[in-house]
């Protein structure tokens, strides 16, 4: 999920970049067509390095102060002193996935989708390669200025550059041999950086060929490539306006089939051609303070949606939540659910600090007594997340009395009622609830008898919260058997829906560990 996550950032900081320069440029108009150019170059590259950087930023931010950098996180967390506390339901908007084998094959459906859109335009890119390595076998060699090659080519009508991995070339027609407008403006290309740039292009239509963006990129930045190489011809005295003006008619002109791999004229419209050739009779040196604040401003803009987009990065989704219950080795006699309040708890869980060291704690602590209560599980053939109510209890923590206003104590957090009557000890300071042994015994009682009683694993953990007597009188109440819909009620007891949702969420993380590592 991570690499889809970063994926889709990279896509989206795509989106921004190009939006933010839009924005700054329509603003200026002063600058020159190369501060233009590299604007939109540096501006891409920003938003795709602070997109891919901030996630890994966050994870060191302390969640509680995430609200106080910019948007509020999708959940708000406050500290407490048990896990209980932490549990804060989102919002009933979020979906419960019903369908597990629906949402693989739409997954399927998507996969495939890129995968045939991936093969297709790199089935193309690599056919542009061989065209061009065939076209420069055939050629003529000209000249040779460090890693330029110019040559001459009888089977072209246009001059175009194009750049392998090594060298750059510039292939020039017979009829343009004489015409040394047409080579400097090439070589102007390769000087800017074109050639290396129509590369990159080329390599996120590849990746993200789904992404309109992409294409608004590609042409925004064909047009001011050649809207700078015309500038910089024009503005170095290389050749007069209308000299210049019609040599690109005369490019123009032709009607030469040539590869998309390449640069040159025919990879722009009519109208941007009139747009050429009328603003070559128009340049103006451009300052290069003028885009001072634009590239402050196009930092901090980027840096903010990426953070806004990111904030919510380490929340896990619903959908993703109930692949790991289907995928894992969950007793299915549980019906652990992806509740609203279930996901809720896991987000907290991953992304409040101190809980998340709590739970590891917690965990840590846990290997200790597994051993032991996992063998009671299985010999009473019993659900063996049953580990997870102890961890929601108490932490894994032999807890006395006096941590609680009810009493409760040990791993299993028994009140005196309850010990007693399961023929545990209770009395001043002997407390047979701290015997690890002894308290496992008398939880394994309850449960079994809660089990008796309601016919189901999940009501008999409900009735150990609740008291069998409450439970039985919820589910008069609502006329359910759902755990959730009792939990819900309004005449539930206080916290027992925050319980649900703690356990669920437990015995999930149990199964799961890696999920407080992010």
């Amino acid at each position: 999920m991570i690499y889809l996550h970063t994926y889709l950032l990279f896509n989206i900081s795509i989106a921004v970049g190009f939006i933010i320069f839009k924005v700054v440029c329509w603003g200026n108009h002063k600058g020159s067509q190369w501060q233009k150019l590299q604007f939109m170059r540096n501006t891409l590259i920003i938003s795709m390095i602070l997109f891919l950087f901030i996630p890994w930023v966050i994870t060191f931010i302390p969640t509680n102060l995430h609200s106080t950098l910019a948007w509020d996180p999708f959940l708000k967390i406050d500290s407490a002193s048990s896990v209980h506390d932490h549990v804060i339901a989102i919002t009933e908007s979020v979906p419960i996935i019903s369908s597990h084998e629906n949402e693989i094959s739409m997954r399927a459906l998507c996969m495939l989708f890129w995968w045939i859109g991936f093969a297709f335009f790199i089935f193309k890119y690599i056919k542009n390669i061989i065209f061009l390595r065939n076209l420069k076998s055939k050629a003529i060699g000209r000249h040779k200025l460090h890693d330029v090659q110019i040559l001459i080519a009888d089977t072209i009508d246009v001059p175009f550059c194009f750049r392998f991995l090594k060298y750059h070339y510039v292939m020039i027609p017979l009829n343009f041999i004489e015409n040394t407008l047409a080579r400097q403006h090439e070589l102007q290309h390769i000087r800017q950086g074109d050639t290396t740039w129509h590369h990159i292009l080329s390599a996120l239509k590849i990746f993200c060929f789904w992404n309109p963006f992409v294409y608004f990129v590609t042409k925004e930045m064909h047009e001011l490539q050649e809207f700078s190489c015309d500038e910089s011809v024009i503005l170095r005295k290389k050749a007069k306006p209308t000299t210049y003006a019609e040599c690109l008619m005369h490019s123009a002109s032709s009607m030469s089939e040539i590869p998309e791999g390449v640069l040159g004229v025919h990879v722009l419209s009519k109208s941007i051609l009139y747009r050429r050739i009328n603003m070559l009779f128009h340049y103006r040196q451009g300052k290069n303070v003028s885009f001072l604040m634009a590239y402050l401003l196009c930092f901090f803009i980027a840096m903010s949606s990426a953070y806004a987009f990111n904030s919510k990065s380490r929340d896990l989704t619903a959908l993703e939540v109930t692949q790991l219950v289907h995928q894992s080795s969950q007793d299915k006699r549980l019906q652990v659910k992806v509740t609203p309040e279930v996901l809720g708890t896991l987000n907290q869980m991953r992304n409040d600090e101190k809980l998340r060291q709590k739970m590891q704690l917690a965990l840590k602590r846990m290997k200790q007594y597994q051993p032991y209560i996992q063998d009671v599980l299985v010999k009473n053939d019993m659900p063996k997340d049953f580990l997870a109510l102890p961890l929601v209890e108490s932490g894994y923590r032999v807890l006395p009395e006096n941590q609680n206003r009810v009493k409760a104590a040990g791993l299993w957090q028994i009140i005196p009622e309850t010990g007693k009557h399961f023929g545990l000890s209770v009395q001043g300071s002997h407390d047979d609830r701290l015997d690890t042994v002894l308290s496992t015994n008398a939880a394994i009682k309850l449960l079994q008898q809660n089990y008796d009683q309601f016919k189901d694993w999940k009501l008999a953990v409900v009735a150990y919260e609740i008291g069998d007597e409450k439970t039985a009188q919820l589910i008069q109440d609502t006329h359910s058997h759902d755990v959730n819909i009792l939990a819900r009620a309004t005449n539930a007891p206080e916290g027992l829906q925050n319980f649900v949702a703690m356990f669920d969420a437990t015995v999930i993380v149990i199964n799961h560990p890696a999920l407080l590592d992010s």
